[in-house]
C-alpha cells in the first residue's frame, strides 16, 4: 500500500501545481478570504449551473453593463428630484436596485450639485430610466447627456467555472487520499497541505465567479445633477447687494482709520513742531555769526 500510494500523492501534487499555475492571477489573490460564503457559493458549481453555464456560452453574451446620466435641474427643485431618484431605487428592493453611494453638493443658493451611484437589474432599467427622465421633467430639467458602456465576461465567467471545477475535482481525489489506510505520516502532512491550498484557490475562485456574475446580473448607473443655468440669477447680483449692505460700515472704517492716523502722529506733531523751530532758530543764528 505505502509503494502505491507515495507515487499517487506525487501525482496529485504535481497536478495540484499545475492548477495553481494556471488558475492564478492578481485579481483572484485579491479576492481570498471569502471563507464564510465558500459553502453557499458551492452549490453554484454542481452539473445542473455548469450544464446551463455551457448552454450560455454558446448561444448568450454575459456582458456587464455601464451607464451614466447627466441632468441638468434648476437649484430649487435640484435636491427633491435626487432624492426622488434614490427613493424610487429603495422602494423597487435590493433584487431591483441597491443605492451604492450618494452625495448632495450645495455651494450656493444657484450652485447644488448631486452624484449618486446605483446597482441595477437590467429587466427593470427601462422603467427607471422612464421615471428618472419624468422626475427631471417635473421639476423643470433635462437630460443633458448619456452615454452607456459594455464589457464581456463570458468567457470569465466560463474560464472560471471550467477552473473552480477543476479545483473541486482535485480537493476530492486529496480527500480521498487522507482516507486512505496504511500511509506514512510524512505523506499524510504533505497531502494536508496541498488540500489547505487547494482549499484556499477554491474560496478565492468562488468569491471571482460570484463577483463576475454580480456584474453581469447588476449594471452599474451613475446619475450626475448640475445645476441648470440661468439667465441672470439671483447670486449674479449678490456682489452689488453685500457692498449696498456695507456701504455704512465701510465708511465707518475709513472714518476709524483717519482717528487712528491722527492719533498716532498728533503726539510726534506736538514735540516735533517746537523742536523744528529750536532748530531753526539756533541755524539762524550760527550762519549769522559767521557771517
Amino acid at each position: 500500500m505505502k509503494t502505491l500510494i507515495i507515487p499517487f500523492t506525487l501525482s496529485v501534487l504535481a497536478l495540484g501545481a499545475c492548477q495553481q499555475k494556471e488558475s492564478y492571477t492578481p485579481e483572484r489573490d485579491m479576492m481570498g478570504g471569502a471563507m464564510e460564503t465558500a459553502q453557499a457559493e458551492m452549490k453554484m458549481s454542481s452539473p445542473a449551473p455548469m450544464r446551463g453555464q455551457s448552454a450560455q456560452d454558446k448561444s448568450q453574451l454575459l456582458l456587464a453593463y455601464r451607464y451614466h446620466f447627466n441632468f441638468a435641474i434648476p437649484s430649487k427643485a435640484l435636491e427633491t428630484v435626487s432624492q426622488k431618484a434614490i427613493e424610487t431605487c429603495t422602494s423597487a428592493g435590493v433584487d431591483m436596485c441597491r443605492v451604492v453611494s450618494s452625495s448632495l453638493n450645495r455651494y450656493s443658493d444657484d450652485n447644488v450639485s448631486a452624484n449618486i451611484e446605483l446597482r441595477i437589474a437590467p429587466k427593470w432599467f427601462e422603467d427607471y430610466k422612464a421615471s428618472l427622465l419624468n422626475d427631471s421633467k417635473g421639476g423643470g430639467g433635462k437630460l443633458t447627456g448619456s452615454t452607456t458602456s459594455s464589457e464581456d465576461l463570458t468567457i470569465a465567467i466560463s474560464d472560471s467555472g471550467a477552473k473552480l471545477g477543476a479545483l473541486k475535482t482535485l480537493r476530492a481525489r486529496l480527500t480521498g487520499l487522507l482516507e486512505t489506510k496504511g500511509s506514512d505520516l510524512k505523506d499524510l502532512i504533505a497531502v494536508e497541505r496541498e488540500l489547505a491550498r487547494v482549499q484556499g484557490q477554491i474560496e478565492s475562485s468562488t468569491a471571482r465567479l460570484r463577483v463576475l456574475r454580480t456584474r453581469v446580473s447588476m449594471s452599474q448607473l451613475y446619475l450626475n445633477y448640475e445645476t441648470k443655468a440661468v439667465a441672470a440669477s439671483r447670486s449674479s447680483f449678490s456682489p452689488i447687494k453685500h457692498a449696498l449692505n456695507d456701504f455704512i460700515g465701510t465708511v465707518a472704517q475709513g472714518f476709524a482709520g483717519v482717528i487712528r492716523f491722527t492719533a498716532f502722529f498728533l503726539p510726534w506733531l506736538i514735540i516735533g513742531i517746537p523742536l523744528l523751530w529750536v532748530v531753526r532758530r539756533f541755524w539762524r543764528k550760527r550762519k549769522a555769526n559767521k557771517t
